[in-house]
């Protein structure tokens, strides 16, 4: 894959071209979604899945179908205004 992040960017967005040469991008909520779903994965595949939680915490610029592709798989999801500050608010109230 060739990614490429933006120097001045904030937020992950990588982009790649496919084998039929058409282009991809795969921005914060696709990544966040497919990382998700390897370690749902990974999680039920090792038993871990009854001791162990998911959340995934999204802003106001996520996608509203990533959020419903999430809840459907059974993830929790955390919501917060826009800035990394409000994100972390969210997950450490996980943490509590």
């Amino acid at each position: 894959m060739h990614g490429a992040v933006p120097p001045l960017c904030h937020w992950p967005r990588y982009h790649y071209f496919a084998g039929d040469g058409s282009w991809r991008l795969l921005d914060g909520d696709k990544i966040a979604t497919l990382l998700a779903d390897l370690i749902g994965d990974e999680l039920t595949a090792t038993g871990l899945a009854a001791e162990l939680s998911l959340g995934v915490v999204q802003t106001a610029y996520a996608n509203g179908a990533s959020a419903t592709y999430l809840g459907g798989k059974g993830v929790d999801l955390g919501f917060a205004k826009t800035g990394v500050k409000f994100v972390h608010e969210v997950d450490a109230s996980w943490m509590r």
